[in-house]
């Protein structure tokens, strides 16, 4: 799922209702961002400890290795984030 924010003049950003939510997250939390080795920006609410992130993706193999931990957690979720997303059909032209 995908969330659209604005940027403000001061570089602010308010989180859409339903992602603090879904993040728990209340006036006065904190996140934290993270940009792995590919550039792809991550988010998490600082209130939410290191094993929920982990237990997220129990279960799941890693194939490969990673330099960290962070850039271990950070392609479990844009893996889990690609095959979340629908697939584009194409369109068969009418012959």
């Amino acid at each position: 799922m995908s969330y659209h924010a604005k940027i403000t003049s001061k570089g602010q950003i308010t989180l859409p209702a339903e992602l603090r939510k879904q993040l728990r997250l209340q006036d006065g939390d904190s996140v934290e961002f993270y940009v792995d080795s590919n550039g792809q920006v991550f988010m998490r609410a600082v209130n939410a400890l290191a094993g929920d992130v982990y237990r997220q993706f129990k279960g799941e193999v890693m194939k490969r290795q990673f330099q960290s931990d962070d850039d271990a957690i950070a392609a479990a979720v844009a893996d889990r984030d690609a095959r979340a997303r629908p697939r584009k059909r194409t369109r068969k032209s009418a012959a």
